[in-house]
């Protein structure tokens, strides 16, 4: 073992040490995966369980994800510990639960256990996470052990259901959050016992007999320092791909089954926009009273772009994120589509009574950027403050002279609109409907226009 990386033929007989390279073979054949000699398992597929009958005898599971299956994007967080993976129902014509490889009845199973009253938690296995590195083969990386759940996420918002397809070729697939726990190496008795029994108590990671007994999540979190600059590393550039017209936004909605419906923001927003030719007449009349806005004309829009914060799996995804330009002036605006939906919670609620450390982390973080205290944002709408701290964070990473966040409305009686107020008079901006501030002390813009109506029955 060199710095980190794990030749493959010594693969069989060593420790698994979290972020460690665990090299796949040159023989030009499946033969060549380096998690079933790892772990003695099988050499396809996400799920590769070891036990004599699923989900029941499961001793323990390696979990594999790609990173790559844009559809189906499993996500690690570094910054709370969390893993976000997605389950093997992923083509249409299948049962939710009757797949080849019974990987979503083993996570129906799982979180079956840990919400059942009492929970069955000594009946979990433990999970082992690996993700591949790109570009470098069948060589992979070890995340770390995992369980199912995270510390605050209740039943049936840790495992959900997702649709996707149209019509007669809609189904369905799981997305599961799990924690990886706090623990650096996992012992190779301790897996052989797992195997082989009797387990090994002596070998166990103490956050793993932690949370076996008590349910409390101790998670492996970095800082944000070092969760942003791996993930940097890692995917320092970011590829968009052209829409093609307004229903190639369905696709990147988190629903699309649910979400894409006429009369609702996504579709409405997508038709609205894809169909101006430049801004919608109504920001072009809000920006056409702004001298320093009069000018910028959009060049590139981004429907649902995604901005990791610190302190959660979850990113902030905006609606729409424009980059304008007049002449060699850049502006960002991340435009949040709106009919009826609310902003959803204040940030005081969110945050809870025994906030984790991970929503400390990313309070004080949104705070920072948008240059308020954290008290000043409690009674605000959490999903404005970090949809602005979007706007905010994306300007600055693309170099942009100006950041905006605007409120794209179609709601009938104006919903929504005063807790915008609320939010807008903290930043010393006076709301108007149809018009944009500057609020000096955040350095960005904030607005709000009414959408055509017309665009309702797209």
């Amino acid at each position: 073992m060199t710095d980190n990386v794990v030749p493959f033929v010594d693969l069989a007989k060593v420790d698994l040490h979290v972020d460690a390279i665990y090299e796949g073979g040159s023989s030009g054949h499946v033969g060549d995966d380096p998690i079933a000699r790892l772990l003695n398992v099988g050499n396809m597929g996400g799920f590769r369980p070891v036990g004599t009958s699923l989900p029941e005898g499961c001793r323990f599971v390696a979990l594999f994800t790609t990173g790559a299956e844009d559809d189906w994007p499993d996500e690690f967080d570094p910054r709370e510990g969390a893993f976000t993976y997605f389950g093997d129902n992923k083509t249409p014509g299948g049962d939710l639960l009757d797949t080849s490889r019974g990987g979503n009845r083993l996570l129906r199973y799982l979180f079956d256990a840990i919400h059942s009253q009492p929970p069955r938690r000594e009946t979990v296995p433990p999970i082992f996470v690996f993700e591949q590195l790109r570009d470098s083969g069948r060589d992979v990386r070890f995340l770390g052990l995992a369980v199912p759940g995270v510390a605050g996420v209740g039943s049936g918002e840790d495992l959900t259901v997702i649709s996707r397809g149209e019509g007669s070729g809609v189904f369905q697939n799981y997305r599961a959050q799990f924690t990886i726990l706090d623990c650096d190496v996992i012992q190779r008795v301790w897996v052989e016992s797992l195997r082989n029994g009797p387990v090994e108590k002596s070998a166990e990671p103490e956050a793993w007999r932690c949370w076996v007994d008590s349910g409390v999540y101790q998670p492996r979190v970095a800082s944000y320092a070092q969760a942003e600059d791996a993930r940097q590393g890692d995917n320092p550039v970011r590829y968009m791909v052209p829409t093609g017209g307004p229903d190639g936004w369905r696709h990147l909605l988190a629903d699309p089954e649910k979400h894409w419906r006429t009369g609702r923001s996504a579709k409405t927003l997508a038709h609205s926009w894809e169909t101006a030719n430049g801004w919608p007449s109504e920001v072009e009349l809000a920006f056409s009273q702004i001298p320093a806005l009069a000018n910028f004309r959009p060049v590139y829009g981004f429907p649902e772009f995604k901005t990791p914060l610190p302190g959660g799996s979850r990113a902030s995804q905006t609606d729409l994120l424009i980059v304008a330009m007049d002449g060699d002036q850049m502006m960002t605006v991340a435009v949040e589509g709106k009919v009826d939906e609310p902003f959803g919670e204040v940030v005081e609620t969110w945050l809870g009574k025994n906030p984790s450390s991970g929503k400390s982390l990313r309070l004080g973080y949104l705070a920072d950027v948008m240059r308020l205290s954290e008290s000043d944002l409690l009674d605000l709408r959490y999903q404005l403050v970090h949809r602005t701290a979007s706007a905010k964070i994306e300007a600055d990473r693309n170099g942009s002279h100006i950041a905006m966040m605007l409120v794209h409305s179609w709601a009938p009686g104006g919903e929504g609109f005063n807790d915008y107020q609320r939010f807008a008079s903290r930043l010393g901006v006076d709301a108007e409907v149809g018009s944009v501030g500057y609020s000096s002390a955040c350095d960005l813009w904030l607005g709000w226009v009414q959408g055509d109506g017309t665009y309702l029955r797209s």
